[in-house]
């Protein structure tokens, strides 16, 4: 986002011989757009975070209702350019800003407003652009990180380089699960987090922090956190934060698919073993590929204990001793059932 400093920076700016009249603490503030009003009742024309350029042409009549107005309306800055209405700015208008916290620009040599409009507009529109740009790259790198096998280490150490702070991941309940200093080191990046949790238990809006969710499916896993320590965090850190949520939540996601994969696949073993439909030489290849203990060389297989209705079991046996194809009978080991 393009702060008002940068858009007092721009040439076409510094010709006009800027002076900061109010608002020197608040050169940091973003400019989302620059708009010239002269009107005397400029009443809904804003949207919020604008430049207004004026010579004062309009509100000569009331200078503080039309300041108030503008500022109702979320007016980010105001820039006036003196000597067509104002030889100073108004101290009604000053007044005005200076309450608000917006601050106030005097230009001391004419400036043609359609240069200042399309210079802010284009860079706005580029700053835009760049923040997409860099966004996309960082979700390509964790993209490729994780098909190439990495995981929330490999993840968060990606994030930590880019936000250029620390970045910590923590569970639904608030606990640590990982983290990664950076410059700082891990004393400074714990305490950082902790103040964190602290001003949230206070009920206060942690300052210096950027936070995203990590959701599996439709339910909050946990979060995720860049931590403003050596540098400041801007709009890219809040889309790598974001970006990086959603390559850990993509990570957790794979782990519980190939745990629920292996428990359906041990499942589905188990219960074949338990109905005799594996053979022996079978069942412990089957056994040993699914990771099941004590199937080495002369350790028995897994015991299935399996409880039949008594009918279904005199049947088993009756087809056994004409010849079917029960292979030796139920396994040998501790396996018990009801008497029926």
């Amino acid at each position: 986002m393009l702060s008002l400093a940068d858009v007092l920076d721009l040439p076409v700016v510094r010709r006009a011989l800027p002076e900061v009249v109010v608002g020197d603490a608040a050169l940091d503030r973003d400019i989302r757009w620059a708009h010239v009003i002269e009107l005397p009742e400029p009443d809904d024309l804003l949207k919020g975070g604008e430049l207004v350029l004026t010579t004062g042409l309009g509100a000569s009549a009331d200078p503080g209702a039309w300041t108030a107005s503008l500022v109702e309306q979320g007016m980010a800055a105001l820039a006036v350019e003196l000597g067509t209405s104002w030889r100073d700015v108004p101290s009604a208008v000053v007044a005005g800003c200076a309450r608000a916290g917006v601050p106030v620009i005097a230009f001391h040599r004419p400036v043609r407003f359609i240069e200042i409009t399309e210079t802010v507009h284009a860079a706005v529109v580029n700053a835009q652009f760049a923040l997409l740009a860099r966004g996309e790259e960082i979700h390509r790198r964790f993209t490729e990180l994780i098909l190439r096998g990495r995981g929330v280490p490999e993840i968060l150490a990606e994030l930590c380089a880019a936000v250029r702070n620390p970045v910590v991941l923590e569970d639904a309940s608030g606990s640590l699960v990982y983290y990664v200093s950076g410059p700082p080191g891990d004393d400074l990046a714990l305490s950082a987090w902790a103040d964190l949790h602290r001003a949230e238990a206070r009920g206060e809006v942690a300052e210096g922090a950027v936070c995203a969710d990590v959701r599996l499916l439709d339910s909050g896993w946990g979060r995720l956190m860049a931590l403003s320590l050596e540098n400041r965090l801007d709009d890219f850190d809040r889309v790598a934060v974001e970006r990086a949520a959603l390559a850990v939540a993509v990570d957790l996601l794979g782990q519980q698919h190939d745990e629920q994969l292996r428990a359906r696949s041990r499942g589905a073993f188990l219960s074949e073993l338990a109905d005799g439909r594996v053979e022996e030489h079978d069942a412990r290849r089957r056994a040993e590929a699914l990771g099941f203990p004590g199937t080495g060389r002369g350790a028995l297989l897994p015991v299935v204990a399996a409880w039949r209705h008594p009918a279904y079991a005199r049947g088993r046996g009756r087809r056994s001793a004409t010849g079917g194809s029960a292979a030796g009978g139920p396994p040998r080991g501790h396996g018990t059932g009801p008497a029926g």
